[in-house]
């Protein structure tokens, strides 16, 4: 009888890059990366929220493009409690903006109100246009419970002249992150209210598009910050707006050095200001695993659910690792 079981044709030692663009390294604390450019890491997203349509948004939360569907339909990922602060910075009952699923297959996930998601935008950097889109996000599948998982899917679609544009980050379902290379935490932050995107017929006033790279390294991996489920522990410092945002390793593939995800950042455990003033202090994030998402159902824009697996079967989730198995 033949073993069906997955077999690692590769050494995982030889299928993970050390890329350092600070040159920090272990036992050194954590490094800002500096000088990006004005539309660097175009699959980090921001949401915010928005009272009205002629008043000022507040950034809610980071999440990153894992998948695009018929070019104009987008799959992003987040963290779940990202999507909790919705109800406290619109001053709305939870009651109100949840849909929860009552079957027994779903008792981990729930849907919003479409009514309350017309507060929230989602912001997606188009390089090739030059300039941010605020999008509408047509549904979201947030955990149940964010001590027991804390993910999310976010689904938005894309105005017409931005179709095939946008970037998706691909999701790392490779061999667990190595120790001693860096990793990278991505997303936003920001209070000035100093831009202005157009919005179908008005102009949002929306904070500044700043988006934070660090570069640090991996603490472990256990049940932090009073979770229920394996997270992992980044010795790297979060700000708020950072939460949802991707953990990114470098893996080599054929041709080049690719970026993929391999959690999503969750928050800090210890909140302390000086952790992300002195970068020789190391930070105390924690984030989620990228397989949590696999728990998750994947909407599309024929109106149906499917499991996130079946996504994956399908492609219509950007994946990297599978090729280091064999079935």
């Amino acid at each position: 009888m033949s073993d069906t079981r997955p077999r690692l044709l590769l050494n995982p030692d030889s299928i993970q890059a050390h890329i350092s663009q600070t040159g920090v390294k272990r036992g050194q604390g954590w490094r800002a990366v500096s000088r990006l450019p004005n539309w660097a890491f175009p699959s980090v997203v921001r949401f915010l929220t928005c009272r009205d349509q002629v008043g000022k948004t507040q950034i809610l939360g980071t999440g990153f493009i894992i998948g695009v569907v018929n070019e104009d339909w987008l799959i992003l990922c987040t963290a779940s409690h990202v999507f909790e602060d919705i109800d406290r910075a619109l001053e709305l009952r939870i009651s109100d903006s949840l849909s929860y699923l009552d079957t027994k297959e779903a008792r981990l996930r729930r849907r919003y109100n479409p009514d309350m998601l017309k507060h929230v935008l989602c912001g997606v950097c188009i390089p090739k246009m030059g300039r941010e889109i605020l999008c509408p996000i047509v549904n979201v599948e947030t955990s149940e419970n964010t001590r027991r998982r804390d993910t999310a899917l976010v689904f938005v679609r894309l105005p017409r002249e931005a179709a095939g544009l946008a970037t998706p980050i691909p999701i790392d379902i490779g061999p667990p992150p190595r120790m001693d290379i860096s990793l990278y935490v991505a997303g936003f932050n920001g209070t000035r209210q100093n831009e202005r995107i157009p919005v179908n017929s008005t102009t949002l006033l929306t904070p500044e598009r700043r988006l934070i790279l660090r570069e640090g390294f991996l603490g472990g991996f256990g049940s932090y910050a009073a979770q229920t489920f394996d997270t992992v522990k980044i010795l790297i410092p979060i700000d708020g707006g950072m939460s949802g945002g991707p953990v990114i390793i470098y893996r080599p593939s054929p041709f080049e050095v690719k970026r993929v995800a391999v959690a999503v950042v969750g928050g800090e455990l210890q909140c302390s200001e000086s952790r992300a003033l002195d970068e020789s202090i190391e930070g105390s994030g924690w984030a989620t695993p990228i397989v949590a998402l696999f728990g998750h159902e994947v909407f599309l824009p024929t109106n149906e659910w499917i499991p996130f697996k079946e996504a994956v079967d399908r492609k219509l989730i950007s994946t990297f690792g599978s090729e280091v198995y064999h079935q």
